[in-house]
């Protein structure tokens, strides 16, 4: 699959969504990938899981290096810290359209991934090395996503299908009986996706409605901790939504508004009434800190 020509989408393609060659490739290598996994591992449910989710990385970590790199994907994970504005360099020399195609390739591929393991977030499972939420963070934060999704034309919708892939995957756990240890790792994945790629999503059409989906969540998360009188997950999701805000609100993407105001973005205010559902006051607090 990695030494396929299709891996790179085609140039001329860009990375389109309606790429019917791309589309049609990948459908049917993530097929003949689970059916080969299936039947290696016979009647051993973990043994296709372990097989898939190294699969999976394993093309996902390889589309995001740079052209000419070893083919042994590396672990460039980002630590989530980067500010919106900061540059990723890995493979600033491949063309827009390299880039792009890659980019396309790479979301096709970790929304299948999310396909797949999302029934198994939650799931029991006691090897180390099959936990989800770690092998997702090593797939979905690699450094140098941001450069592709951030290439072309249609980065922003390949950004936003993987960013709403990933939010629909994490929220049945978060409302369901998941361990509230999965719960807490889940927090700060969709956080750093969020922020790694918001310059991407900021690009596109619907980026408020977007926001407020990836809000919802971090409320939910902060419920569930608050239900649960688990200290630790209230904190963390808390603490978070505090840096989404911070960041949003000193790049100027989001203004504080404490009640209806025609000159504002609607979605400005849907932000911070959602916010006085959960967590009344903290929106007053929140503003007074800035």
């Amino acid at each position: 699959c990695l030494s396929h020509p299709e891996l790179r989408d085609s140039n001329e393609a860009e990375g389109k969504p309606n790429d019917a060659d791309a589309n049609n490739f990948w459908g049917w290598a993530i097929s003949e990938m689970t059916t080969l996994a299936q039947e290696m591992a016979g009647q051993r449910g973990m043994g296709s899981i372990r097989l898939l989710l190294y699969a999976y990385r394993t093309i996902l970590q390889s589309v995001a290096q740079p052209n000419g790199d070893d083919a042994s994907p590396r672990e460039e994970v980002s630590t989530g810290e980067e500010s919106p504005g900061d540059s990723f360099s890995g493979g600033a020399g491949e063309p827009t359209a390299d880039r792009a195609a890659k980019g396309a390739a790479w979301s096709r591929v970790a929304i299948g991934m999310l396909n797949f393991v999302g029934p198994a977030i939650g799931r029991p499972m006691d090897e180390p090395d099959l936990l989800v939420l770690p092998l997702l963070k090593q797939a979905l934060l690699h450094a140098r996503v941001p450069s592709l999704l951030a290439a072309g034309p249609h980065g922003p919708f390949w950004a936003r299908s993987v960013l709403e892939k990933l939010v629909s995957v994490l929220t049945g756990p978060v409302t369901s009986q998941t361990p509230l240890k999965v719960v807490r790792e889940a927090v700060t994945l969709v956080s750093k996706f969020f922020l790694q790629n918001l310059q991407t999503l900021q690009r596109h059409d619907c980026f408020g409605q977007l926001w407020l989906m990836v809000l919802r969540l971090m409320l939910q998360f902060i419920k569930r901790g608050s239900d649960d009188h688990d200290a630790e997950l209230e904190e963390v999701a808390t603490e978070t939504l505090r840096n989404l805000l911070g960041v949003l609100v000193s790049t100027n993407i989001l203004g504080f508004v404490s009640k209806s105001a025609d000159s504002t973005p609607v979605w400005w205010q849907m932000t911070w009434d959602c916010i006085e559902v959960f967590i009344p006051g903290f929106g007053e607090d929140f503003s007074k800190s800035l």
